[in-house]
């Protein structure tokens, strides 16, 4: 029996996230393990379409202390 890598089994949900950035809301799918970690692939997402540092982008909502973005557990049927 080969060997199986542990990532492989894991069961990924389908996150959707809405940021706002300078009043534009820009919105993600993904599928991650967490709500965390889809935060953080969304990120970069982010950063990438802004052409931006994907750090300066973290911070931003990291230090901000208002409801700027939002993530939540989708249902596979919205896409």
């Amino acid at each position: 029996m080969p060997e199986v890598d542990a990532m492989t089994n894991v069961d990924k949900d389908l996150y959707h996230g809405a940021f706002n950035w300078s009043g534009e809301t820009h919105e993600f799918f993904t599928h991650a393990v967490s709500p965390s970690r889809a935060f953080h692939i969304m990120i970069t997402k982010l950063a990438k379409k802004l052409e931006l540092n994907r750090t300066s982008v973290l911070i931003r909502f990291i230090n901000n202390q208002t409801d700027n973005y939002s993530i939540k557990k989708s249902d596979s049927t919205e896409v």
